[in-house]
């Protein structure tokens, strides 16, 4: 869910990876030395054989933990930091019963490529960074626990670790989510004990009977309620755009000299390494120039204009179930890795493929003023305040001219709302145009040749509805005449959109059509009418299939 919704968001308050890791651990922890008390007294249950004597606790014990670690490791899903953590505790107990010793950062890499050699994807996902991450925080920047650590040392160890964990992590979790959890330390300090002392023994402890799962669901629910007051604190979340990945490297680089246990002069190299990271900042547009970027969001609609100075969202993509929705998964994630702050968000029409992420993004950027088309009865002009879109208004950001050109005052009360979808104009300093459309069908697009005329005429349109048949007709392809063609829709979508037939249309016109069923993400730049940006084939690792289409084109 976007921020703002969610009672609890991992993001707001820090990774789970670094709750859970902790959990593993100190569970680990105890159980070893419960073992090794029973193990102890295993002679009263078998005076003549006693097995103390014969096998020793200090060699029973880590190997009977190992056994209960494999059986806690199925049981909570077999996730990475639990993989990770059996690994590492069959490693130790390898090598004791070897006589042999290898340094933890050792042991740490080795770990790491057993787990790749077993599940090379595993490199992709955000959980093996920042559960290998966070142990290699802990094992630069703490020294050996001691023996006799009073109850007060074990807490200053616990505050210690946390504070190394949030700072440490935060170039990690910068580059993967585009967030850095401010409130993660409190949260942590809160989370670890209680995950670690309350609810897992009682989850473990509901196997034997259920009452202890009530029990353990309580205590969650008290965690969760406390975590998401921290959550809802206005500062609780710092946002940074994308970096260059080699921004990212450096810094992480950085962090690992500034939490090392070393020279001072390494510790200052180590902050010096992260000031490119926090400071960059990403080229911005020229003045009156404009740059679209179509989503690829499904099945359904979001595209972003940017100015140098102000940006637009153009529709918010589809619902995708009861409880999810594009604006969560895929637009608010988006806006935040490009540094972009809508000021004002234009909703098309009401269609959910267009307004399924409106209530996240709005809850996301309430700062923006939105501009629909929404029937009055409909409960998204209930619950949100809008401007309604007509023909005839306009703006100027940064050079750029803004207008709409659809609904007008001639537009039937009746019409479907697709034939209501507001239609928005974009021209530069230069006269480059790109138009936003919408679902229109025939019937609207003849009213905006009648309206527009020679002002249709344009560099970039995004072809209406998604490339149905019942939309950009040969009369309103003639007029528009773009040089290029984007339409977003989704991979085997069951309307088979776009239609051969349409496209086919706009190529005999000399357009050039791409779509983001091929390209994912398209970026293009009215300081460069010329060229369109296909993500999918720059971002493409070189033993990915190459799209037929984008070669074609």
């Amino acid at each position: 869910m976007g921020p703002g919704l969610e009672p609890l968001s991992p993001n707001r308050c820090g990774p789970p990876h670094v709750h859970l890791g902790f959990a593993h651990h100190g569970l680990g922890l105890a159980g070893h030395r419960v073992r090794g008390w029973l193990w102890r007294r295993s002679d009263r249950v078998s005076a003549a054989r006693p097995w103390a004597l014969r096998w020793p606790t200090p060699w029973v014990a880590p190997w009977v933990g190992l056994g209960v670690a494999c059986l806690y490791a199925a049981f909570s899903g077999w996730g990475l930091p639990a993989q990770r953590t059996l690994l590492m505790l069959a490693l130790a107990r390898g090598l004791q019963a070897m006589g042999k010793q290898w340094p933890a950062t050792t042991g740490l890499v080795f770990i790491a490529a057993v787990l790749l050699s077993l599940d090379p994807w595993a490199l992709f996902q955000a959980g093996f960074w920042l559960s290998f991450g966070a142990v290699a925080l802990l094992m630069l920047g703490t020294a050996p626990e001691a023996a006799n650590a009073t109850r007060w040392g074990v807490v200053h160890r616990l505050v210690r670790e946390q504070t190394l964990m949030s700072l440490g992590l935060a170039p990690l979790t910068l580059g993967l989510f585009q967030q850095f959890s401010v409130v993660g330390w409190l949260a942590n300090l809160i989370a670890v004990p209680w995950v670690t002392l309350v609810v897992t023994p009682l989850c473990l402890l509901g196997l034997l009977w259920s009452g202890f799962w009530w029990a353990a669901a309580t205590a969650l629910d008290a965690l969760t309620t406390g975590l998401a007051v921290l959550a809802q604190w206005p500062l609780a979340v710092a946002s940074l755009a994308a970096r260059p990945t080699f921004l990212w490297g450096l810094a992480l680089v950085g962090m690992g000299l500034a939490v090392y246990r070393g020279p001072a002069w390494s510790r200052a190299l180590g902050l010096w390494a992260i000031g490119p990271f926090l400071f960059w900042q990403p080229a911005r547009l020229e003045e009156g120039r404009f740059a679209l970027l179509a989503a690829d969001v499904g099945q359904g609609q979001a595209v972003l204009v940017r100015t140098r100075g102000h940006d637009l969202l153009y529709d918010t993509g589809p619902r995708l179930g009861p409880s999810a929705d594009a604006g969560e998964r895929i637009v608010v994630p988006w806006l935040r890795a490009l540094g972009a702050s809508p000021e004002r968000v234009v909703l098309s029409h009401v269609d959910a493929d267009h307004s399924g992420g409106l209530d996240t993004v709005m809850a996301a950027h309430p700062q923006a003023q939105l501009w629909a088309s929404i029937p009055n009865d409909h409960p998204l002009g209930q619950r949100h305040a809008f401007v309604p879109c007509a023909a005839g208004q306009s703006w100027t950001w940064d050079g750029v001219q803004f207008s709409f050109w659809h609904p007008g005052p001639d537009t039937p009360i009746e019409a479907s709302t697709n034939n209501r979808s507001c239609a928005l104009r974009m021209e530069d300093a230069q006269g480059v145009v790109a138009w936003l459309v919408g679902d229109i069908e025939a019937r609207a697009e003849a009213e905006l040749i009648r309206r527009a005329g020679t002002a249709l005429q344009g560099d970039w349109l995004l072809v209406p509805h998604h490339g149905s048949r019942t939309s950009s007709t040969p009369a309103f392809v003639a007029a528009v005449a773009p040089r290029w063609a984007v339409v977003q829709a989704g991979y085997l979508n069951p309307y088979r959109h776009p239609r051969a037939d349409v496209l086919a249309r706009y190529r005999a016109q000399g357009t050039r059509v791409r779509t983001t069923v091929a390209c994912g993400t398209l970026t293009w730049q009215s300081a460069k009418p010329e060229q369109m940006d296909c993500w999918r084939e720059r971002a493409a690792p070189i033993w990915r299939h190459r799209q037929r289409e984008v070669a074609e084109d």
